[in-house]
């Protein structure tokens, strides 16, 4: 189930309501939650928020790396591609700026 915040034209992270608005998935949809939350926010925030989400995954990935060794190939696949999508998405913010 997928709750959505009424779109109100003011970002829920900034504040901010003369920006461009988009929603936001609380929980990152690759994940496939069975519940979910989406939020209106501002595209600056949305692309921050969206950087954040990326820093959890590295840190949950450093804490499977510990549990299972540093020599697992699943886990250094997944840092490369890590790697990978962070730069496209930083890339993307800098193109913006």
């Amino acid at each position: 189930m997928i709750i959505a915040i009424e779109q109100t034209g003011r970002c829920w992270i900034c504040g901010r309501d003369d920006q461009k608005m988009t929603s936001h998935h609380a929980l990152p949809k690759h994940l496939h939650p069975v519940n979910n939350v989406v939020i209106p926010t501002c595209e600056d925030c949305h692309k921050r928020l969206n950087i954040e989400d990326l820093n959890g995954m590295y840190s949950y990935l450093y804490r499977i790396q510990k549990k299972i060794g540093e020599n697992s190939q699943m886990i250094k696949k997944s840092f490369i591609n890590l790697d990978a999508l962070k730069k496209i998405k930083e890339e993307k913010i800098e193109s913006t700026q």
